[in-house]
């Protein structure tokens, strides 16, 4: 596929209806509506994680504290 089809295919992809980030010290989520044909956020949050809570690591768990989290 050339570049120019890959844009196209992905602008007639579906909206996807939430969207979630995990940091280390947060977990943000927005839900996403199309309004009026335009993707729209109808609602959003973020909630702060006590330090320690989520680490990054590549060789162990990165969830310290799942009550947390």
């Amino acid at each position: 596929m050339s570049v120019l089809t890959d844009w196209f295919s992905l602008r007639s992809a579906p909206v996807p209806t939430t969207a979630l980030e995990i940091a280390s010290n947060r977990v943000a989520a927005a839900a996403v509506e199309v309004r009026g044909g335009r993707p729209t956020v109808s609602a959003h949050g973020i909630e702060l994680l006590p330090e320690g809570a989520l680490v990054p690591s590549l060789t162990s768990s990165n969830l310290k504290d799942r009550g947390a989290v």
